[in-house]
């Protein structure tokens, strides 16, 4: 148990994070005024006030659910906080307001095969909550890789290619032309709907208002109305010794919170490769996570953010995913959700 001189330097701390905060947010530094917050609230004791600081930070940045739940853990604290009663008063009407109904909708549920169906997305959904990314194992078959590895020499089947040799990877990028191999559709479709509610179940987590529609279709229709139409899935080749540094694949204003990747072979377990999610912290040492898979296997992984609970709220953790070295041949077909701008 910490001592009282301990107690005493970590709320001196905590009080020097927060006075940074508002003075970051005063010069409309929002993103470092949450960071500071967050490391106020995870190093020194409760605090109501520094909940309620906490809220104002989120309320400028537009998070007015998270806002208020940090108004009420403030009051949880301290019910007679004249300061955070107020804020909660001008926070409850919008916060109780019922979320507006979905446009133009598909009334129809998604289909589901068996692809998809075998799989505990509960648990699956569990995993990525936890750690920003998961494995699904035999998502293809084996000879539904070996097509799609197939498909690789026919330039008639892509738009262009993006080849990297330095040190930001070694690999080849094929971009698929429309229309997408059947396989590479049906995954977009069904996986979509899938993840579709993970998304918006962190949303809420997070108090962001956006909703993911329920089919890639209308999410389809989303982003080619806002000018997204360069195709995004991709058919990846690393010779033995390739490998992919860290990145992340966002081009443009409209991108899909999660997306898919599957081994194709030859290379399998043990062979390399492994995809990699790391959190992209500047400045200081990078976690990362790294996911072994053999071919047919899928990894959903986090695009840009993962979710991160910090002092019993939750926020974002900016993370970044690329694939160790290899030491024999190996295909991978990657598969955003989205297409880029442009």
């Amino acid at each position: 148990m910490p001592s009282t001189k301990q107690r005493r330097r970590a709320k001196r701390h905590a009080e020097r994070l927060v006075e940074e905060a508002i003075a970051a947010a005063d010069d409309d530094e929002l993103h470092l005024a949450e960071k500071l917050m967050q490391r106020a609230l995870s190093s020194g004791p409760a605090n109501a006030r520094f909940w309620l600081e906490y809220a104002r930070i989120a309320i400028q940045r537009g998070q007015t659910r998270r806002g208020a739940r940090a108004v009420r853990r403030a009051l949880e604290l301290s019910p007679d906080y004249a300061e955070a009663r107020e804020l909660q008063q001008e926070l409850l009407p919008p916060t109780l307001a019922p979320a507006p109904a979905p446009v133009d909708e598909p009334i129809e549920p998604p289909v589901f095969t068996e692809r998809t169906a075998r799989f505990d997305w509960d648990e699956l959904a569990g995993d990525l909550t936890t750690r920003g990314v998961t494995r699904v194992p035999a998502l293809l078959s084996v000879e539904e890789c070996i097509a799609l590895r197939s498909i690789y020499s026919d330039d008639a089947a892509f738009e262009h290619d993006v080849r990297i040799d330095d040190d930001r990877g070694r690999l080849v990028y094929r971009f698929f032309k429309r229309p997408l191999p059947d396989v590479v559709t049906a995954l977009r479709t069904e996986v979509y709907a899938r993840l579709a509610p993970i998304a918006n179940r962190w949303n809420e987590l997070i108090g962001d208002a956006h909703r993911w529609p329920a089919s890639h279709a209308r999410f389809e229709r989303d982003y080619r109305a806002a000018g997204h139409g360069r195709t995004s899935p991709i058919l990846l080749h690393y010779d033995a010794g390739g490998f992919n540094g860290f990145h992340r694949d966002v081009h443009g204003p409209i991108f899909f919170p999660l997306q898919l990747a599957v081994s194709l072979g030859p290379a399998t377990l043990g062979d390399g490769g492994e995809l990699m999610l790391g959190d992209d912290r500047p400045g200081k040492r990078k976690r990362v996570r790294v996911i072994p898979t053999a071919i047919g296997d899928a990894v959903v992984f986090c695009t840009r953010d993962r979710l991160c609970p910090i002092a019993g709220l939750y926020g974002r953790q900016p993370v970044m995913h690329g694939a160790q070295e290899v030491r024999v041949e190996r295909f991978a077909v990657g598969i955003p959700f989205h297409d880029y701008l442009g």
